[in-house]
């Protein structure tokens, strides 16, 4: 005889119920170690193949508007149009733009021709015909100070910056103070004519280097600059603009091909009241200027010839180092800042040649020209001249 013990219904349902919640907690408790080891394997395995990126830094150093232009001190001080040499047109003279007793020397550099030099468009025929004021003296060869309406030279165009192509003023229009002649030179609009000088020399003064500005429609042809001092109102009317044009904030581009005559080291010597910057190939040859629209005009190499007004300096440019027949693209800007006067003189140095002194012990030097001519007159305030030789005339080309 045997005894079974039976469970009741309810313990049976207890029973139940603590299995089935056994086994759920063993699946969960096996999912989880399986994404544990999931997670560790994944670790391992995953990690080397994650290459950390590293950050590159690279520092330059802060550099200044290209465009600006020393911002120079102002002064309210009116100076009346110059009646001598001696008076308004020799107060021009900046101090900053004097050479000091210690000089930096010039740097030199090969005439390689420049690529983007003259990429725009050309030089453009001559307007127009029939005579042009020719403002007398030495000027610029072959017909007037400025240059020839025809023949050789460096294909020149006039522009009036207190214009625009359309005729109207500019921010550099005549003020109020000019309109009895005279002139404040450090007029905060003549710093605006300054800062468009320089714009235009970073352009290489290419043909459209002042294309914002009216342009005279007439261009006039320059093979030498000897130009004593005038009135600078006789530019204007050079090119046949007078009537159109006050002698204020206009400026000068000669541009075209050179030849030199002669293998060597040359370099272009020269002044003028108040603008003229020579560029060989797209690159800086000479900054004569007597208030230069350019940075770094402290640092120029100047010398005092004979018979210019004291104060005043001609400036000694960059050696060139060139090969005879092979040409030179060259662009010559010439201008006239607060009005007044101008005067101006381009010569030509060889290394190594000799020199007749003046009074002064500086060396005469001869005027660089681009077609054969007469030794001109010295006229008021410009230095002597050495002769013309061999090396002085480099011929236009085109």
């Amino acid at each position: 005889m045997s005894l079974h013990a039976e469970l009741t219904q309810e313990a049976q349902q207890r029973l139940h119920a603590q299995q089935r919640n056994a086994t759920i907690t063993s699946m969960v408790a096996a999912f989880l170690l399986l994404v544990l080891v999931g997670l560790i394997l994944g670790f391992i395995f995953i990690r080397p193949l994650i290459q950390p990126v590293e950050v590159l830094v690279s520092y330059s150093t802060p550099t200044s508007n290209e465009d600006s232009v020393e911002q120079k001190k102002m002064t309210n001080r009116v100076q009346q149009k110059p009646s001598s040499p001696s008076s308004a047109s020799a107060a021009k003279v900046i101090a900053a733009n004097v050479a000091a007793p210690t000089s930096v020397p010039v740097p030199e550099f090969d005439a390689e021709i420049s690529e983007d030099f003259g990429a725009s468009s050309g030089f453009g025929d001559d307007w127009g015909s029939g005579g042009f004021t020719d403002g007398g003296g030495a000027g610029g060869g072959g017909g007037g100070m400025f240059g020839s309406p025809h023949g050789p030279g460096l294909a020149g165009t006039f522009y009036d910056l207190k214009q625009d192509p359309q005729g109207k003023p500019t921010d550099m229009r005549p003020q109020d103070f000019e309109k009895d002649g005279s002139f404040q030179i450090e007029a905060p609009v003549n710093h605006l004519y300054d800062e468009e000088m320089n714009r235009a020399v970073r352009r290489n003064l290419a043909s459209d280097a002042l294309a914002g500005f009216f342009a005279a429609p007439r261009q006039l042809r320059l093979t030498q600059l000897y130009i004593p001092r005038i009135e600078a109102a006789e530019a204007p009317k050079a090119f046949e603009i007078g009537d159109k044009v006050q002698g204020r904030r206009w400026g000068i581009i000669y541009r075209g091909s050179v030849v030199p005559p002669e293998d060597g080291k040359f370099r272009f010597v020269g002044f003028a009241d108040d603008v003229l910057v020579v560029l060989a190939n797209g690159r800086e040859a000479l900054d004569g200027s007597l208030k230069s629209p350019l940075r770094g005009a402290e640092r120029r190499h100047s010398f005092q010839q004979e018979f210019t007004p004291g104060g005043w300096q001609t400036f000694e440019g960059r050696w060139l180092t060139v090969k005879k027949g092979v040409p030179i693209e060259l662009a010559i800007l010439t201008g006239e800042r607060p009005g007044g006067h101008y005067s101006g003189y381009l010569l030509i140095e060889k290394d190594g040649a000799e020199y007749a002194k003046d009074a002064l012990g500086a060396r005469k030097l001869p005027l660089f020209k681009m077609l054969p001519s007469e030794m001109p007159d010295r006229g008021p305030i410009l230095p002597s001249l050495g002769q013309d030789t061999s090396w002085s005339i480099w011929p236009t080309q085109g």
